[in-house]
């Protein structure tokens, strides 16, 4: 019996060690945060999921699947940040590409609502799919995927 349950504990571990070399390959991943155009900070994806990842499930096909995320909600991220954000009413997101789309910050500031998102169903976001990048931007109470924001670079704050 001791056998056995050595096996299990060596076999979890292994698990353990092999799904976050999956994800160490991306450490240096860069995320830009901007304030009105001025660069605020840049997360090391290493660095972002140290500010503390959650696990979350997410409905995709307009509700009718559901997959899991692993990822960091924005409002943690930004609440981080030396800015003032009196004036600030949206964030724009920009992919590697230069594409910008928006999101507003009363959404943004939602706690547990909006991620950055680094894993999908347990597996990095690139090796899922590398056309949605490194991260995606995702907004839980969405049922649909269309609405991710794939690619994320930089986030504008203004």
């Amino acid at each position: 019996m001791a056998f056995i349950v050595t096996i299990l504990i060596l076999s979890l571990i292994f698990f353990k060690v092999s799904k976050e070399k999956e994800i160490a390959k991306y450490d240096n991943e860069i995320i830009i945060f901007k304030g009105n155009g001025d660069q605020l900070e840049a997360i090391t994806l290493k660095e972002l999921r140290e500010i503390g990842s959650e696990v979350k499930n997410v409905s995709i096909n307009k509700g009718l699947e559901k997959t899991s995320i692993e990822g960091v909600s924005l409002e943690k991220i930004i609440g981080k940040l030396d800015y003032n954000f009196k004036d600030s009413s949206v964030i724009a997101v920009e992919d590697d590409e230069g594409n910008s789309k928006k999101i507003s910050m009363s959404q943004a500031l939602e706690p547990d609502r909006v991620y950055l998102v680094y894993k999908l169903s347990d597996t990095p976001v690139y090796d899922v799919n590398p056309k949605y990048g490194k991260v995606i931007l995702i907004d839980i109470a969405s049922d649909s995927s269309s609405s991710w924001i794939t690619n994320v670079k930089t986030l504008d704050i203004r």
